[in-house]
């Protein structure tokens, strides 16, 4: 570990590729947790109660966490003397927050939760409540691994934090491949808090000495300010997967779970390009916007952009050539039948414009974060995503699960645009220090 620490902030061209490669090792591990469940258990009820569970967990911690974590670790960056005690403060209430909040939705699951799986039988349901319990736990302690994520990433220690996280992403898969003959589904469910709960363990002790909780810290108020539009809009922008699988709980049994794990294959793959490309220039944006270098803002967007550009397209081009054969492959002699495999990879092929487009749409999120326009990624947000409802309604009626993976595809393209149209509308109305380069 003293070898990790030692070279966690290597600069330049080198930083990228070892962050890449540890964020891949991360994400081929995740996929194999999740096609490992498939390709035992099939795609059928359990699973499709599985996939529910986890976008109901990722709801409410997206509406929440995330719209903490965006505007948290700029706040971390430009204040590098208090950022160990903020942290502590921010760790302390989003704990308390969160368990409080997972505490109500768990004893509450048998009575809502119904209401999002109008499509499953009563069995189904009922185990969808008891996957969703334990996901809850999770989801706390998914909370305080992502503030401690920001922490380190503030401070520059990129190397160290995704070794972390590939670690207990390993310990994840070997704690699911234990569990599963004994514990069926709920073993899925389970390896999610092992994980997280590593992960917190691991990245602690780097906070550094322990500070009480200030409640009125002036940060909490800085990031109320800045969280609240992100938050107000993310209660109706992330509620997304909620109507993805809502209808797909009327589709076929197992296609759900075919959607899920496509769906997590863009986003495990999305994450790659996140966590080595998009969140390391977040504290480069920040400097950049706080010093009112324009000239370096610019450029720091428009390479990550250019790269991000020309990595999807090889990545599109190996879906598409190689891509069937791949899954085929992995799933050989497993419980996916081939209609199962094919089925998978041109939902696959159908999201590769959110592929595209997320990540192209975090640099420009991340854009105005950085010089406090939080409001405009929120508003622009809300037009795309009522627009994406829609085709994803109209896209399950005309061709089922298929019309719901193009209608995903075309919202993340269109959001994207629409940052961009703003973004350069802003440059232009402030050309004497924002000029466009």
């Amino acid at each position: 570990m003293g070898l990790i620490r030692r070279f966690s902030g290597l600069p330049g061209l080198w930083s990228t590729l070892a962050l890449g490669s540890l964020t891949a090792l991360t994400i081929v591990l995740n996929f194999v947790t999740q096609a490992y469940v498939l390709a035992r258990l099939g795609a059928g009820n359990d699973t499709d109660a599985l996939y529910l569970g986890l976008a109901v967990t990722s709801f409410f911690y997206d509406v929440v966490c995330a719209s903490v974590s965006v505007v948290l670790m700029p706040l971390l960056v430009t204040r590098p003397d208090q950022a160990g005690s903020n942290t502590w403060s921010v760790f302390q209430a989003m704990g308390m927050l969160f368990a409080g909040l997972a505490t109500v939705l768990a004893l509450a699951a048998p009575y809502w939760l119904p209401v999002l799986s109008p499509g499953f039988t009563a069995a189904g349901k009922s185990r969808a409540v008891s996957i969703t319990q334990v996901l809850l736990f999770g989801m706390v302690l998914s909370v305080l691994w992502e503030v401690l994520f920001c922490y380190h990433y503030s401070r520059g220690r990129f190397l160290w934090t995704q070794s972390c996280v590939a670690l207990t992403t390993f310990l994840s898969l070997i704690c699911t491949i234990y569990l599963l003959p004994r514990l069926g589904i709920l073993a899925a469910a389970w390896s999610v808090v092992v994980r997280a709960a590593v992960a917190v363990l691991l990245m602690l002790p780097g906070l550094g000495s322990y500070s009480l909780l200030r409640w009125r810290a002036p940060l909490f108020r800085e990031i109320w300010r800045g969280a609240r539009p992100v938050m107000l809009s993310s209660a109706y922008l992330k509620s997304d997967i909620l109507v993805e699988r809502v209808l797909a709980t009327f589709a076929p049994a197992g296609q759900l779970s075919l959607l899920g794990l496509s769906r997590q294959v863009i986003h495990a793959s999305n994450r790659v390009l996140r966590e080595s490309i998009v969140q390391p220039m977040v504290p480069e944006l920040a400097r950049s916007a706080n010093a009112r270098d324009w000239l370096a803002f610019n450029r720091a967007i428009r390479n990550r952009l250019l790269l991000i550009i020309v990595l999807c397209a090889l990545a599109t081009m190996a879906i598409v050539f190689i891509g069937r054969s791949g899954l085929a492959l992995a799933f050989h002699g497993q419980r996916l039948t081939a209609e199962d495999i094919t089925l998978m990879w041109w939902l696959i092929i159908l999201l590769v414009g959110a592929f595209v487009a997320e990540p192209i749409g975090k640099i420009l999120s991340n854009a105005f974060y950085s010089i406090g326009r939080s409001d405009k990624p929120s508003q622009i947000g809300v037009v795309s995503y009522s627009i994406g409802i829609g085709l994803k309604v109209i896209g399950f009626l005309v061709a089922g699960i298929k019309g719901i993976a193009l209608a995903v595809s075309v919202y993340y393209l269109l959001h994207a645009c629409l940052l961009y149209w703003s973004l350069r509308r802003l440059q232009q109305r402030t050309a004497d220090e924002f000029a466009v380069q």
